[in-house]
């Protein structure tokens, strides 16, 4: 394969190379992908490299080149390796792709970076569609060696219309996910909070003659969770319209402490209330069902700020 590094962008100049064929031409296209890095929360952006691969078993290229390609969220693109055969086109691609990343699920969350392929205008779906060539698609096995502690998925392909006010254009969208093992962010994300509320529930064993330490440690399981919540949490994410998994978790949490402290309030009130009939056994009572009512406060508001 000639290898050609002065190759300019192919996607400066787009030409109708079509008006010498007749008919709608069909093109499979197939995307290897070689390398991710850089992978940007924050931006949703992600660096990729990939090979290009176009096939048409019915049109000479020498003759009639395939259609220039648009990767519409791509930025930066530099292409290189150009091999051009009758029935076979092949480049490397590198560039900067965007999208915009779905966080409902975070930390558990999956991050799709699509690769989105369209010829230029004026080759609308009525003379030229793109189809994958699954045979040239895929990921190389070392694809995600600069992305540690990241699954990558070995992508998937499907081919659409797409409209503009100015036409429909045959558009192919490649898929890879990338996702962290569920297990390991549970003890890298969450695990702090998870050690909070079993202190906070703890308290809840307390002598009720304890009440002060009780207040103590809900007093300062807030203060802990908020800053992991503020500094922690929300420090990877964008700015976000809407509630992650790790939201919902963290007020679960705030409603498991505020519930403690209400229960202080709750022996202090009684306290008042019935004098010395209010002895060690009533209050160990009134302990017993704040401890089975906690973990239902915890798990009740989850399940309640789950669907939102």
């Amino acid at each position: 394969m000639a290898q050609n590094n002065a190759l300019p962008s192919l996607q400066s100049e787009p030409i109708d190379n079509q008006t010498n064929l007749s008919g709608i031409q069909e093109y499979k296209v197939g995307i290897q992908l070689m390398d991710v890095k850089d992978v940007n929360r924050l931006s949703g952006t992600y660096d990729m490299t990939f090979w290009v691969t176009i096939v048409s078993d019915k049109t000479d290229f020498t003759v009639n080149p395939p259609p220039e390609l648009d990767f519409v969220n791509g930025d930066q693109i530099q292409t290189s390796g150009l091999d051009l055969e009758p029935h076979l086109k092949k480049f490397k691609v590198s560039g900067v792709f965007q999208n915009g990343f779905d966080f409902r699920m975070y930390p558990f969350e999956i991050l799709d970076m699509p690769i989105i392929v369209e010829p230029f205008f004026p080759l609308t779906a009525d003379k030229v569609i793109l189809t994958a060539n699954k045979a040239y698609s895929g990921q190389d096995s070392s694809a995600d060696s600069d992305i540690p502690g990241w699954n990558l998925s070995p992508g998937t392909v499907e081919s659409t219309i797409h409209d503009y006010p100015w036409g429909h254009f045959s558009r192919l969208v490649v898929h890879y996910d990338v996702s962290s093992p569920a297990f390991m962010t549970l003890l890298k994300k969450l695990f702090t909070v998870l050690i909070l509320d079993g202190l906070v529930i703890g308290a809840f064993w307390f002598k009720p003659d304890s009440l002060s330490e009780r207040t103590a440690i809900a007093v300062g399981a807030i203060l802990a969770a908020t800053y992991f919540h503020a500094q922690f949490l929300l420090g990877e994410l964008p700015p976000l319209g809407y509630l992650t998994v790790a939201d919902k978790i963290m007020m679960a949490s705030y409603a498991l402490y505020t519930f403690c402290i209400i229960s202080v309030l709750v022996h202090n009130r009684l306290s008042l209330r019935y004098g010395d009939k209010y002895d060690l056994n009533y209050s160990r009572k009134v302990d017993f069902k704040m401890r089975i009512i906690a973990p239902i406060v915890l798990v009740g508001v989850f399940l309640i700020l789950y669907p939102l």
